[in-house]
């Protein structure tokens, strides 16, 4: 059995500006639904941090695109070539249709309905979720305090998920970690 666990930041980066490709998420999903030699390990504590941070990811990542223009200044020796009006007619057609782009992506991201939200959901669901106890958070409480790993930020939320998994994962049993921290 290959069991799987995916960092929180593993899966908002399927909203901010990276070159991750969903057509990766869709197979895993398949995977993961296809054969029982995978199971994915789904800590409440990733949930929750995938939740709280989604928004802030988008808001970034569409903040960013907001910003972006094309340049509308050229030499004033350029304009009597006809390029020069393909040019500007262009960067009006790219300005439109970014405005277009951002009220689809904006009624998308609200209802929750973008191609990753999608996914992320339905492997969600199919994940074998673990409630945090009184028990994990004293444990992982604990980790962080000794100074043991994962753990940053101030936070506990990587002991958290570290204790979750040693915890329920069956012993002698690997564990794939796929993260985006270094």
């Amino acid at each position: 059995m290959i069991h799987l666990y995916i960092d929180t930041n593993a899966y908002l980066t399927f909203y901010h500006l990276s070159s991750d490709d969903l057509e990766e998420l869709k197979k895993l999903l398949v995977l993961v639904k296809k054969t029982e030699e995978i199971r994915l390990h789904l800590p409440e504590q990733t949930f929750d941090e995938f939740n709280r941070n989604r928004e802030i990811k988008i808001a970034d990542a569409i903040k960013r695109f907001r910003e972006e223009k094309l340049t509308n200044q050229f030499p004033q020796m350029s304009k009597d070539y006809p390029e020069f009006k393909k040019m500007k007619e262009a960067i009006k057609q790219f300005d439109e249709n970014k405005a277009k782009l951002l009220e689809k992506l904006m009624n998308d991201v609200l209802g929750k309905q973008l191609e990753a939200d999608k996914l992320i959901e339905e492997l969600f669901s199919i994940a074998q979720f673990y409630e945090t106890d009184e028990a994990l958070l004293n444990l992982a409480k604990l980790r962080y305090d000794l100074g043991k790993p994962p753990g940053k930020n101030k936070s506990y939320g990587d002991a958290l998920n570290w204790e979750t998994l040693i915890t329920y994962l069956p012993e002698k049993e690997n564990l794939y970690f796929i993260s985006d921290d270094k």
